[in-house]
């Protein structure tokens, strides 16, 4: 999982004052380096530190890049102590303390919090909410727990209030409150909620995982969710297929242009053709010639149709080169 600090806590410092053995002796022999009594820094055995269930469910991976990266620091990854409970679930801090495991650390120092475990979970999103290792999705999947909280203290509020005393039923405005709350808590609008909801009712577990991996956006996800399970699974095929080409259309388009604006093209093979000619000679190819050509969008520096050179042969827009001309002076 990425993280919200690029740096960890020293180790050094972790060995200069060694861990107690249980809860009890950690309250009372453990140096406090803060003054606040539900905050403090300590030094945690490796071992007994844990993820929060919610992300432990998920399964959720931290890439190998960001791991490679911490390794790449050195000592310069534990400048900065993790963020955990008291009860030592890790709210911040998770691929640090996976190098910390890899390379046989026995302790380390964390930023220890006096919350329960559902407070956990929510600063654990909050901590997460803009970083490449965990996406919107997976986000919106952790907070899942939040939402049945919320809706049950809503609904306890309620019927304190004897506002329809008895009933089992949020009205439509709290509800909404709900959405609002978990929307600001995962960094996504209550929209985009609403469609991550609807995906994880219908979306194919495919759909899910790729989702989860950050490979497609929540929207166009829910958008495939209309579909059969089948489908859907074929859309995602295609579209990564497309996004494929895509990248290799634009390192070609970007090397082309690279190309016209060194002005060091010898012999031109290319006429020069406007795009109404491209349009004309496009519709000019045969049904079946249409049908096995591929149409990709990409991002471009400047407005361009990009035609390939096996299309533009067919369209016969190659500069025709005389054979005299081809030849070199020592040739003639």
């Amino acid at each position: 999982m990425a993280e919200s600090h690029n740096f960890l806590s020293a180790d050094g410092h972790s060995q200069q004052h060694p861990l107690p053995a249980n809860r009890s002796d950690h309250q009372s022999n453990s140096p406090q380096l803060t003054t606040r009594a539900s905050v403090r820094v300590v030094p945690w055995q490796v071992s007994d530190l844990k993820p929060h269930p919610t992300y432990a469910q998920l399964g959720i991976k931290i890439p190998a890049s960001k791991l490679n990266e911490l390794v790449e620091l050195g000592e310069d990854a534990f400048a900065f102590p993790l963020f955990v409970t008291s009860t030592g679930i890790v709210i911040d801090g998770y691929a640090r303390l996976e190098i910390a495991r890899l390379q046989g650390r026995e302790t380390i120092m964390c930023v220890e919090f006096d919350i329960p475990e559902e407070e956990a979970l929510r600063r654990l999103i909050l901590c997460h909410r803009r970083l490449a290792g965990l996406p919107a999705f997976c986000r919106v999947k952790l907070a899942l727990p939040l939402a049945k909280s919320l809706k049950e203290k809503a609904l306890q509020h309620q019927q304190d209030g004897g506002k329809s005393k008895g009933s089992s039923k949020l009205t439509e405005a709290q509800k909404i409150d709900v959405r609002k709350k978990i929307a600001a808590v995962v960094g996504i609008s209550v929209g985009t909620l609403s469609h991550a909801s609807d995906v994880l009712k219908n979306g194919d577990h495919e759909i899910l995982q790729a989702l989860c991996n950050g490979d497609i956006k929540i929207d166009r996800a829910w958008r495939w969710s209309k579909q059969s399970k089948v489908r859907q699974r074929e859309s995602l095929r295609l579209y990564r297929r497309n996004r494929g080409m895509e990248k290799v259309a634009q390192k070609l388009i970007a090397r082309q242009l690279r190309k016209l604006k060194s002005e060091q093209s010898s012999v031109r093979r290319w006429k020069s053709v406007t795009p109404n000619e491209a349009l004309k000679g496009l519709g000019r190819l045969p049904a079946q010639a249409l049908e096995s050509i591929h149409v990709v969008f990409i991002k471009a520096p400047v407005r361009v149709l990009a035609i390939s050179e096996d299309i533009g042969q067919q369209l016969r827009f190659r500069e025709e080169v005389s054979p005299c001309l081809s030849k070199s002076p020592s040739d003639r």
